[in-house]
C-alpha cells in the first residue's frame, strides 16, 4: 500500500503527470502509449496527403517504411508495392485459355459448357438458346439442349416428344396405343380428383371384378395388402409387402393395375405402395378394409373366378408343402375366409376337414387338406389353368400334381405282400 501511494505520486519524465500505479518506463500512461507507438513519448501528427513514396496518397498515422497502407500491404506481401495482383502459372493450362485446367483438360468454365453442350467454345445467349425439340426459349439452363417442359419429358420418358393428353400421356410416334406413350400401357397418369400423377395408375381396376386377373389379385390383396388411411380417417393408399425374394410378384402386380412405381427395399421385405383414394375405396367395398386381417370377409364372385380368388388367397396366406412323403395345401386367416375356403375346398376334393384355430391364444383359423390325393386335386383346381400366381408356389403345385400316387400306392402295397410272402413283414395276428 505504501508502494502504491508512493507510486502514484511519481511525476511523469516527459510531462510531470502521475505515473499512475505502473509507471512503466517512468512514463504516464498517455506518454507511454505515444512511445510505443511512436518510439517517443512526444505527439506525432496525421502526415499529409503525398506522403506516401509510391503513390502520393495519405499514409495515415504510421506511415510504415514511408507507404501508404495499401503499398505496404503490396510490399509486404510481393516486395514490390506496384504489384496489384501476382498471378501463378504452374503447370499445364486450359486448352482453350490460360486458366488452369480441372477436368478433361478444361478450366472451370469450359467444362461446364463442354459437359452441357458438347462444345467448350460455345457461348450462347439467352436469345440464341433455343430448345433443340420444339424450338421455344431453353432458359437459364437448357440441360442438353431442351427447355424445361421437353426436359421433363426425357428426364421421365426418355422421349421429349411424349406430350401430356386429357386421358393420358400420348406418344405421336406410338400408333398401336390410344392414348399413353408410357410402358405400363393405355393408363391414364390423371387421378381421379384431377391431379396428375408422379406414375402410372388405373384407379378403376377394382370397381368390378369380371376378370380371372383381378379377382386373383383381390383375392392377394386380401391376404397381404393394406388399405392405409389419411389423416381424417379416410382410406387413402394401398400398400403391399412381401419377402425380398418375392418382388418380381409385385413387379408383376404393378404392371397388371397400369403402374409404373419401382418397388422399394428394406432388410427383409420388398413393398410397394398405390396412393389412390379411388381404388382404397373400392377394395373397402370389397370388404378389404383398414386393420382387416382377422374381421375380413371373402369375396362372393361367380363361380368361374372363385378358384382365382382362392388362389390369390393361398399365395398371400397360404401353404403348400410336403413332410414325409406327405403333401398337405392350406390356408389361414379370419374365420369368415377360412371357413369359406373350406367349404369351396371340401366340394372340390370330397373331403371332410374342418377349420380350427391356428392358436389358442389367437383369433386366427387354419385350414389344411387331408391326403397327399386330396392336397393334389386342390392344387390342380388352384392352379391347373392359372394365368397369374406366386411363382415359387406354383412350382410346387406343379410338382404335387405331377406325382402319380395310385402307382405309388401300388408299389407299396406289392412291397408289403412281398414282405409277408418271404416273411420279412409280420402280418398281423401272425409271428
Amino acid at each position: 500500500m505504501v508502494r502504491y501511494t508512493l507510486g502514484m505520486g511519481k511525476p511523469c519524465t516527459n510531462c510531470d503527470k502521475p505515473v499512475g500505479p505502473h509507471g512503466a518506463r517512468g512514463y504516464c500512461p498517455t506518454c507511454y502509449a505515444r512511445w510505443k507507438r511512436n518510439g517517443a513519448p512526444v505527439l506525432q501528427p496525421p502526415k499529409v496527403a503525398g506522403g506516401c513514396s509510391n503513390c502520393g496518397e495519405p499514409t495515415g498515422l504510421h506511415g510504415a517504411q514511408g507507404y501508404c497502407p495499401p503499398c505496404y500491404q503490396r510490399w509486404r506481401r510481393h516486395g514490390d508495392p506496384n504489384i496489384t495482383k501476382r498471378v501463378y502459372r504452374l503447370g499445364p493450362t486450359c486448352s482453350e485459355c490460360d486458366d488452369q485446367p480441372i477436368a478433361k483438360g478444361y478450366c472451370k468454365k469450359h467444362y461446364q459448357r463442354w459437359k452441357k453442350h458438347g462444345d467448350p467454345g460455345i457461348v450462347l445467349t439467352t436469345a440464341e438458346r433455343d430448345c433443340s425439340h420444339c424450338g421455344d426459349p431453353v432458359g437459364r439452363h437448357g440441360a442438353y439442349g431442351y427447355c424445361g417442359r421437353c426436359y421433363a419429358r426425357w428426364r421421365r420418358h426418355g422421349d421429349p416428344g411424349v406430350t401430356l393428353t386429357r386421358g393420358g400421356y400420348h406418344d405421336p410416334s406410338r400408333s398401336d396405343r390410344s392414348q399413353s406413350g408410357c410402358s405400363c400401357g393405355d393408363v391414364a397418369r390423371k387421378s381421379s380428383g384431377g391431379r396428375y400423377r408422379k406414375y402410372c395408375l388405373n384407379d378403376e381396376y377394382f370397381d368390378a371384378i369380371d376378370t380371372p386377373g383381378k379377382a386373383y389379385w383381390l383375392g392377394f390383396i386380401t391376404a397381404d395388402g393394406c388399405v392405409m388411411e389419411d389423416a381424417a380417417g379416410r382410406p387413402a393408399s394401398l400398400v403391399v409387402e412381401l419377402a425380398r425374394y418375392d418382388d418380381g410378384h409385385l413387379r408383376t402386380m404393378c404392371l397388371d393395375l397400369g403402374s409404373d412405381r419401382p418397388v422399394l427395399y428394406n432388410r427383409q421385405f420388398a413393398g410397394v405402395s398405390f396412393g389412390s383414394r379411388h381404388m382404397a375405396n373400392a377394395l373397402c367395398r370389397l370388404g378389404v378394409t383398414p386393420r382387416k386381417s382377422l374381421i375380413v370377409e371373402p369375396w362372393d364372385g361367380s363361380a368361374e373366378l372363385m378358384p382365382h380368388y382362392w388362389r390369390g388367397l393361398v399365395d398371400g396366406d397360404g401353404t403348400i408343402h410336403t413332410s414325409k412323403s406327405r403333401w398337405c395345401v392350406g390356408i389361414c386367416g379370419s374365420y369368415a375366409c377360412v371357413s369359406a375356403f373350406g367349404s369351396w375346398a371340401r366340394g372340390v376334393t370330397g373331403g371332410r376337414a374342418q377349420p380350427r384355430p391356428a392358436r389358442k391364444d389367437t383369433a386366427c383359423w387354419q385350414w389344411t387338406s387331408q391326403g397327399s390325393e386330396k392336397s393334389q386335386l386342390l392344387a390342380a383346381a388352384l392352379y391347373g389353368d392359372a394365368p397369374v400366381a406366386l411363382e415359387r408356389k406354383r412350382l410346387l403345385a406343379r410338382e404335387l400334381c405331377a406325382i402319380d400316387f395310385a402307382a405309388r400306392k401300388t408299389q407299396r402295397y406289392a412291397a408289403m405282400a412281398d414282405g409277408w410272402a418271404t416273411g420279412r413283414i409280420s402280418r398281423a395276428g401272425k409271428t
